[in-house]
């Protein structure tokens, strides 16, 4: 199962669903490119013309984009459902538990929380504006909170419907100015703020209404919306904590209810018998409860999988197709469910430490890694990757793989002779010591942090191993307090402005950067296709050039669950689904 899986997405696939024609339901996304007025695609907006040809991207393949599409102006959106047909065979069945393996989160803040650890588990409790359809096409964006939606032929005003007779899981109801709220808060406060649509104000007329005004034209507003971490959380709950929900309660208006919690061991939810979405007349969700298991590492996952103790093992731990090909020896009949994480294996790097506030430094060591190598080597990994950016923009692979620190082979060496002259040139021309963090938790952090170590001591950069159970390197992560460590970056959704969090300063991104910042910006409001693929590419040769992250390699992960566990489909990117709720259990 080594090299690319593309049963379930092909880059053509996601080329033609980053922009949705606005006519009758909201569909999946139509061909990548912007439209009308400008701004990047997004799932509710006019149809634009085709995507660039050439993509260098998680999809691995150059082929041409779709030809274009006439654009539509955008109209009021009926309610939108999902369209997958109903599922073949033994039908869905109430009850049961699932359980599922997890990570110990720093907090269980619903607005602060930042990893998807937190996602995993509690974000089953909470519901979004809107959500990616749970079957297939999960591409497609379809009611949560809000039962319609209307796009104003500008797109900058969303005006959205909600849901009638729904109530948060004390019994208080549900309004729009909850929304209202919760929004404001997640754009203010939020752990992923920076990824927010750019979003003026925010009215709520009456209780049923919500209208969006945004600062510019942007298209991508309801793929933003639908992602896991713009959750709608209660104001009174906040407010009657003081505004700190790091040890709860959360309280949502999601399918699960938050049972016990104790942290560094388990999770547990039990189903919302007043849930809101039903399938075929059948309320949701099918299981009872779902139990989480705060496993260390992802060893101790697999035993568990293979003891039947855990039913679902989570992309985001790592699975790779040597593991779910090791893992069918004990359970032949598992699912391996691909799926895409839009993500990179990379090195992030502190650029306060030093030496590595020296740009060169941090060239040097971005030229010394073999991402060749790195493919052949690490199971996850199925083609070299330059900067991330969202497939079908920037640079196409034949561009990307001519640049220097792309060479492989015998003339890998020329890069790393230009590593050694930067070094010297910055003052170390015997190389130095530094220190590299790694998390023990995912096996393929482990992995990347053995090879980094042997690829850049061959240009004089000595790495010393520091691995961190999650926990301790989640917090040294977030609080800066590392010199060098493994991570994994990734996009949201497929879209330029997907790539907000890696180039603006936080914590997946810690250099400021003003020329990078200008770049985005200018990208994301640019409605002439060629234009905006250049402003696109000139980001990504300006992320090559600060070297501020090491980007090595597009990652390819499963998400293996036991024979018994029915209605769980495959995603695109971390952040897209998460929730349960469509999931059920068999007889066997």
């Amino acid at each position: 199962m080594k090299g690319r899986l593309v049963v379930f997405i092909a880059l053509a696939v996601i080329l033609s669903l980053v922009f949705a024609a606005c006519e009758g339901p909201a569909g999946p996304a139509g061909p990548a490119g912007p439209a009308g007025p400008a701004g990047p695609a997004g799932p509710a907006g006019p149809a634009g013309p085709a995507g660039p040809e050439g993509p260098q991207g998680a999809a691995g393949s150059d082929a041409p984009a779709p030809p274009p599409a006439t654009a539509v102006p955008p109209t009021a959106t009926p309610e939108p459902a999902p369209t997958a047909a109903p599922p073949t065979g033994p039908q869905p069945r109430r009850g049961g538990t699932l359980t599922v393996a997890g990570g110990d989160p720093p907090n269980i803040d619903p607005i602060k929380a930042v990893t998807s650890q937190y996602y995993l588990h509690w974000g089953n409790i909470y519901s979004g504006l809107v959500q990616y359809n749970p079957r297939q096409p999960v591409t497609e964006i379809i009611p949560d909170l809000a039962e319609s939606w209307e796009i104003g032929s500008d797109l900058t005003r969303y005006t959205f419907t909600m849901r009638p007779g729904v109530n948060w899981h004390d019994g208080q109801a549900f309004t729009a100015a909850d929304a209202k709220w919760g929004l404001e808060t997640l754009m203010a406060e939020g752990g992923h703020a920076a990824e927010m649509p750019a979003i003026a104000t925010i009215e709520a007329p009456d209780d049923a209404t919500l209208v969006l005004n945004l600062e510019r034209p942007q298209a991508s507003v309801l793929q933003i919306l639908g992602l896991i971490f713009v959750p709608i959380v209660p104001q009174h709950v906040y407010e009657a904590n003081g505004g700190d929900l790091s040890n709860g309660p959360n309280i949502g208006t999601g399918p699960f209810i938050e049972g016990e919690y104790v942290k560094g061991e388990t999770a547990e939810l039990t189903r919302n018998p007043n849930y809101f979405e039903t399938v075929d007349g059948t309320q949701l969700p099918y299981l009872d409860g779902v139990k989480t298991f705060m496993l260390r590492d992802l060893e101790t996952s697999i035993a568990a999988f293979r003891t039947g103790q855990i039913m679902l093992l989570d992309p985001r731990v790592g699975i790779d197709g040597a593991q779910v090909e090791r893992l069918q020896r004990s359970v032949p009949d598992l699912k391996p469910t691909p799926w895409d994480m839009l993500q990179i294996s990379t090195l992030l790097i502190n650029p306060d430490a030093e030496p590595w506030n020296d740009q060169r430094v941090r060239q040097a060591a971005n030229l010394a890694i073999d991402r060749w190598e790195a493919v052949e080597l690490n199971e996850n990994l199925y083609k070299p990757a330059g900067p991330i950016v969202s497939p079908g923009w920037g640079l196409s692979d034949e561009e990307l793989f001519a640049l220097p620190g792309f060479r492989q082979g015998a003339d890998k060496e020329q890069d790393r002779e230009e590593a050694r002259r930067l070094l010297a040139e910055a003052g170390f021309p015997d190389g130095f010591e530094s220190e590299l963090m790694h998390f023990t938790h995912a096996a393929w952090m482990q992995d990347l942090a053995v090879f980094a170590i042997d690829q850049l001591a061959k240009v004089g950069i000595r790495m010393e191993s520091n691995g961190l159970p999650l926990a301790e390197a989640l917090e040294a992560w977030q609080q800066q307090a590392f010199t060098v460590t493994t991570f994994g970056h990734n996009i949201s959704f497929p879209d330029p402005d997907a790539t907000a969090k890696n180039v603006k300063p936080n914590i997946f991104h810690f250099l400021e950067d003003a020329r990078l910042i200008e770049l985005f910006d200018q990208q994301a409001v640019e409605a002439d296709l060629g234009k905006r693929r250049a402003l696109v590419t000139e980001m990504q040769q300006h992320m090559m050039e600060t070297a501020a992250v090491i980007y090595i390699g597009w990652q390819e992960n499963f998400s293996p669950v036991a024979p018994q566990v029915e209605g769980h489909e495959g995603g695109l990117g971390i952040w897209s689904r998460i929730r349960h709720h469509y999931v059920w259990l068999s007889d066997g």
